[in-house]
């Protein structure tokens, strides 16, 4: 699923992608090594920047409750896709280089709003944390020869399911020919093989828990 995962972000005829799926299949880290293939890796490249987008705290409160200026609390949200820069560069100063030359940037799904982003490789994730109209505000971002690849974990929603708009947002792009949907099992987990043990384990205890009641 990772290979073709990684064929169908590299389509350049493919301009938004779904990924989904169980947590250590590898979805942030495909969305974000073809994103830089397709910045910096090509001789030709499709895109000017990569743009890594997702909610700052769950139940759409603001970040307020974080200590340090704006930066700072951001910075916390940033962590886990600077670390996978690092791995993917192997130096621990990767993504600040690729940030200072405007090819990656960093921002809350919040301040995507009211703006039109062209020529980039938009990377949204924890979709499954977005509300119904704020998921409809990231995809009308998408400007002129930009792409967009979404990603979450269904198993990981920090809002009601009455909350959460993504699962409306997908009966809606069921609809749409361009839009391409890659959903990752327990079979695909690569993190750990205790993570995937844990899945697999923990969903025949709630599917025999269910089954009893």
């Amino acid at each position: 699923e990772q290979a073709f995962a990684i064929d169908l972000l590299m389509d350049p005829d493919v301009k938004v992608v779904s990924l989904v799926g169980r947590a250590g299949s590898g979805k942030t880290l495909c969305a974000i090594a073809a994103g830089l293939q397709q910045t910096i890796g090509l001789r030709e490249n499709h895109y000017d920047r990569m743009i890594v987008s997702r909610p700052v705290q769950p139940l759409g409160k603001d970040i307020g409750f974080l200590p340090g200026s704006e930066e700072e609390k951001i910075s916390v949200y940033k962590r886990p896709y600077q670390s996978i820069v690092q791995e993917l560069f192997k130096r621990d100063d990767a993504w600040e280089i690729l940030e200072k030359k405007g090819v990656v940037d960093f921002c809350s799904t919040s301040f995507l709003r009211g703006t039109t982003i062209d020529n980039t490789i938009i990377f949204v994730d924890e979709i499954q944390n977005l509300a119904y109209n704020e998921i409809h505000n990231v995809v009308t971002r998408i400007g002129k020869d930009s792409a967009l690849v979404l990603a979450g974990d269904f198993n990981q929603m920090d809002l009601d399911t009455e909350e959460s708009g993504v699962r409306d947002f997908f009966e809606i792009a069921k609809k749409i020919q361009g839009f391409k949907i890659i959903a990752f099992q327990e079979r695909d987990i690569v993190r750990n093989d205790f993570i995937k043990e844990y899945i697999i384990a923990k969903n025949a205890y709630e599917k025999e828990k269910k089954e009893r009641k």
